[in-house]
């Protein structure tokens, strides 16, 4: 699985161009500042840019000029430095100028011995592994809690194409969904029945899952809080009553830890607010009306909106996308479990009403800013909770479909968008042709996609061997 994700990150480093991902020169200049141990910065607001100045390789503002202004949306000091700080270092502004250091730290600090492309292709590698060993982590603890090969494969759909690209990007988008999915993982084992001392390990692992996840991102706390609520739900009073009796002193530390985390790290954000100055956007309905459009799309966004949030794919990535998520969500409306349906309801609702509420209230002055992988943190319990709801066994018409449809479509999806991406990228970038990027005809970057996925059919079908046959035993009992 593992192997397959790393094989699909490939293809999406080859088909981006340097710094061409949403925003990715705004972390890329935050990484290589936190990477040389500037936290926060104190250079103040530029006079034309985004967010606040920070400190750089000169290097990096150099290579990462071409992608940012071929953008209509940033400043002049986004693209270009507005003076030197020091030998080889300059200032130039950066929208994530206020986010948590965490991510930045980790991924930073080739900057050190690094420059310009080379330092952006350094972070995305390491970005990338990063989020490959969690989703191991995660492939690991499911199989250790699930009685067939479904929650393997609906780990395997949340990588949805917008998600393997975030995954690769210079951002911590990709961290903060895989933390997510491993923190998910952990705590819908805990409601599978288990020995005490499996449930205690899940536990514990939740424990620096959850206190790491708190300070990756703004609204990580957010989204930390409403897991933890649709956790308490799947769990109901009596299963809250058995894990606090049974794992007292490990819950208090846990409620210690992932409290202060989740505490301090939203401390951060409101002490560090959006320096952006108040805009004016031009509503085309009402106020509420704009807001209720947006949702749909969020959805369309989550199967492939890349880079930015308006660039569409084809209409076959998308139907593709709709085959799969249909086979794979409708047990979760005939699941004979009322308080897996509950909790899936939950995090849905959840998941939408945090876009609506933000985009609400910045539509005035920001306009649409929200995206549909903003809320995957949360909406992909969903998906996971749907494959716990294909293990029963009157499903297996369902399930025989979903795999005749599913498995094409799971191909079709992440092979053709990324060819509508590269193909798009090489019409549109400023570096195609350049040296610069690293990038490969669309057959290789095909054939990359092909083998990632044909890794996880692979694995899958492994799985349902070793774990298919003592769920079928279990049922006809």
């Amino acid at each position: 699985m593992v192997l397959g994700l790393l094989l699909l990150q490939a293809a999406w480093i080859l088909a981006m161009p340097p710094f061409a991902g949403i925003d990715e020169f705004d972390h890329a200049y935050r990484a290589s500042a936190a990477g040389h141990g500037e936290l926060f910065t104190d250079l103040g607001r530029p006079d034309d840019g985004r967010g606040l100045l920070v400190t750089v390789n000169d290097g990096i503002a150099d290579a990462a000029r071409p992608l940012c202004e071929s953008l209509d949306y940033p400043g002049a000091d986004n693209c270009r430095p507005t003076g030197e700080v020091g030998v080889g270092q300059v200032a130039i502004a950066s929208a994530a100028a206020i986010y948590q250091p965490t991510y930045y730290l980790a991924v930073g600090w080739p900057t050190w011995f690094l420059d310009g492309n080379a330092a952006l292709y350094a972070m995305r590698i390491l970005s990338a592994l990063l989020c490959a060993t969690l989703f191991g982590a995660t492939v690991w603890t499911i199989t250790g809690w699930a009685r067939s090969a479904w929650p393997l494969v609906a780990a395997a759909v949340v990588l949805t194409p917008t998600t393997v690209y975030s995954l690769v990007l210079v951002a911590p988008n990709g961290v903060e969904v895989m933390l997510a999915l491993a923190l998910w993982a952990c705590l819908l084992g805990t409601t599978r029945p288990a020995d005490d001392a499996h449930r205690g390990r899940l536990l514990l692992a939740s424990i620096p899952l959850a206190a790491t996840f708190a300070w990756i991102r703004p609204f990580s706390p957010v989204w930390l809080l409403l897991i933890l609520c649709v956790w308490i739900v799947l769990l109901g009073q009596t299963g809250v009553r058995d894990v606090l009796r049974r794992h007292r002193r490990l819950m208090a530390v846990a409620t210690v830890v992932i409290g202060c985390s989740a505490v301090t790290s939203t401390l951060w954000v409101l002490a560090h607010p959006s320096p952006d100055p108040a805009g004016t956007y031009d509503m085309v309905g009402s106020r509420l009306g704009e807001t209720l459009g947006e949702i749909p799309l969020w959805f369309f966004q989550v199967i492939s909106a890349a880079p930015f949030r308006g660039n569409a794919a084809t209409l076959d990535v998308y139907v593709a996308g709709l085959v799969m998520f249909a086979f794979l969500l409708l047990p979760l409306v005939l699941t004979r479990v009322p308080r897996l349906r509950v909790a899936a309801l939950a995090a849905a609702i959840g998941a939408v009403a945090v876009g609506a509420w933000y985009t609400y209230s910045r539509l005035p002055t920001a306009g649409t800013l929200w995206q549909g992988r903003y809320s995957w943190c949360l909406a992909l319990g969903v998906v996971l909770m749907a494959g716990i709801a294909l293990e029963e066994r009157p499903l297996r018409m369902l399930k025989t479909l979903g795999l005749v449809f599913g498995v094409p479509s799971l191909f079709v999806m992440h092979v053709r968008c990324l060819q509508f991406v590269l193909g798009r990228e090489l019409d549109r970038s400023p570096l195609t042709g350049d040296p610069a990027w690293i990038t490969a005809p669309f057959v290789g970057v095909a054939a990359l996609a092909t083998m990632g996925l044909a890794c996880w059919v692979y694995s899958c079908w492994r799985a349902h061997h070793a774990l298919g046959a003592g769920a079928d035993r279990e049922g006809a009992t």
